[in-house]
């Protein structure tokens, strides 16, 4: 999921990784404690998949939101090594609001030399933390590839490299034990 830096300097990561029910017109959704359930079949929505998968990205769950990327980007980027790395770059602050703004088809690399069709799912995120007065806003394309009966997100080909090459993504550092 892309990382994104605050004009504050804090470091905000936006996916996909997206929460709760959200209808395609870009219904607003709060931080509150709704159901963060990955299981979707092929025909729900892709916005509601990206709303929680965005829910569990701003609530640090980074083991729960392994489980739902996409099974090429796991090998690259397995569990132990995902959840360490991710762990060391966690989200600053709280989910005040997500909401989908568009949904389209578009290819995407999945950064293992293969491209495959997703749901570009565009979101707008807030944040907020204790040392600002306004929210910070992310805006952000989240990519959803159906896999089997089930959605599954990509990460942005730069972090599958960066994995890869044994780096913890936002640090540029080998993961620690």
């Amino acid at each position: 999921m892309p990382r994104f830096v605050a004009p504050a300097g804090l470091a905000l990561v936006a996916a996909t990784t997206a929460l709760a029910v959200v209808g395609l017109a870009g219904g607003q959704v709060g931080s509150g404690s709704d159901d963060v359930s990955t299981r979707t079949s092929p025909r729900s929505d892709p916005a509601v998949f990206v709303v929680r998968t965005i829910r569990l990205l701003a609530a640090n769950r980074y083991d729960t939101l392994w489980q739902t990327l996409h099974p090429a980007q796991r090998r690259v980027a397995p569990r132990a090594r995902f959840v360490t790395c991710e762990t060391g770059t966690p989200i600053p602050g709280r989910l005040a609001s997500v909401r989908t703004t568009r949904i389209s088809d578009e290819p995407v690399a999945l950064g293992v030399g293969r491209t495959v069709l997703s749901k570009a799912v565009g979101v707008r995120i807030e944040i907020r933390d204790a040392t600002s007065v306004r929210p910070i806003v992310v805006t952000d394309t989240v990519h959803v590839v159906q896999v089997g009966r089930r959605w599954t997100w990509i990460l942005p080909p730069a972090r599958v490299e960066q994995y890869a090459a044994g780096v913890c993504p936002g640090t540029g550092g080998p993961p620690s034990s």
